[in-house]
């Protein structure tokens, strides 16, 4: 079982990467692939939850967090304007990062050696009031 999940996150990681590349970045495919790699993790007791499995799924975390930055760089450079389905996204993005850090992969970035989950989590709290910001500005504006 856990090599079948393994092979479909692995899939879902490469979707995104394709998904994501270029101007034309389709946040609702983005998004709709990432929910449906959480479920697919989340679906698993946590005793099957491999090394490997955790590792993909904060993969696809980082990316479609990265997809969403860069997304975010574009619009804040005039590159392009998001509709209102592109910013309730971004919002619910906002919203289910926290949610990871908080519940859904908590032991999971607890274990992430990369940078210390405190630090790492403050910084993400911080990040996502600026953009909540950016997008109840432009909220108003529409």
């Amino acid at each position: 079982m856990e090599f079948i999940l393994e092979k479909e996150l692995s899939d879902i990681l490469k979707e995104i990467y394709w998904k994501g590349e270029g101007k034309n970045v389709s946040l609702p495919e983005i998004h709709k692939l990432y929910f449906s790699a959480k479920e697919k993790y989340l679906s698993l007791d946590e005793e099957a939850r491999t090394q490997e499995l955790s590792s993909l799924i904060l993969k696809i975390l980082f990316v479609v967090g990265r997809i969403n930055e860069e997304f975010i760089e574009k619009w804040q450079d005039g590159q392009i304007k998001p509709n209102d389905r592109e910013l309730a996204l971004l919002k619910e993005g906002c919203d289910e990062v926290l949610a990871a850090f908080e519940k859904h992969f908590r032991k999971e970035l607890l274990a992430y050696q990369n940078k210390p989950y405190n630090i790492h989590y403050a910084e993400v709290k911080e990040k996502i009031r600026r953009i909540r910001k950016l997008i109840d500005a432009e909220l108003v504006v529409i």
